[in-house]
């Protein structure tokens, strides 16, 4: 059988597949009792001599305010979460302070590499074996990676019409076979891998969700 990837040119002769890179792109927010702010992070500019940060759909900022980080909401809250932590960037931040208008519990924060960023993902193992594929990255849906299958549109379509693709809806991970959700994962993770998957009775056993490099067309490179 045919992969998919290889079906879009992705695997041949003469291409090899490249390490995945280590440079840091962005972080990660998780575990927030706002949970608004939780998600990936990207860099938007310096303040203070700092890196800032900028988290969407939604209005929230990370950046060195004078003597410390703050993790505000310009659409509506303020500040939320605060540190007087010294160092380079968030994701370093050992201990968060609940502001105000935040809430419970506190924020943990990791780094995101461009490889993370750079992985698709693949399905394998579920009752439903239409459910069983493997996605490409096409961005970030509600401050998560959306993923579709290679050969499909790059751009993410308006809500009503995802189909086909893995995305964070809000508070969960959902995978759609055409316009049906087969499965989904309410864990508060940053990509579908590190989440638990469930289903419907009839659809179990649910999938194993891996990460997989393998079927992305950018992590692959020619050889003389």
């Amino acid at each position: 059988m045919v992969s998919d990837w290889e079906a879009a040119g992705l695997a041949g002769p003469h291409q090899r597949l490249k390490a995945p890179s280590t440079a840091q792109v962005g972080f990660s927010i998780l575990g927030a009792g706002i949970a608004t702010a939780n998600g990936i992070y990207t860099e938007s500019g310096t303040t203070g001599g700092k890196s800032s940060y900028i988290g969407g759909p939604f209005s929230f900022v990370v950046e060195w305010i004078t003597d410390h980080w703050e993790i505000r909401d310009d659409g509506d809250l303020g500040v939320i979460y605060s540190s007087t932590d010294d160092v380079a960037k968030p994701w370093l931040v050992m201990t968060w302070i609940k502001e105000t208008a935040g809430e419970l519990p506190l924020p943990t924060t990791a780094v995101l590499t461009q490889g993370d960023w750079d992985a698709g993902t693949s399905f394998t193992g579920a009752g439903n074996a239409s459910a069983n594929v493997t996605l490409t990255p096409r961005g970030t849906y509600y401050s998560r990676p959306y993923y579709n299958k290679v050969g499909s549109p790059t751009t993410i379509p308006e809500e009503d019409t995802l189909a086909d693709a893995v995305w964070w809806d809000a508070d969960v991970f959902v995978q759609k076979v055409g316009t049906v959700t087969t499965y989904n994962a309410n864990t508060d993770s940053v990509f579908p891998w590190l989440a638990s998957w469930s289903g419907q009775p009839a659809d179990e056993p649910a999938p194993t969700v891996i990460r997989n490099t393998v079927c992305v067309e950018s992590n692959w490179e020619v050889t003389p």
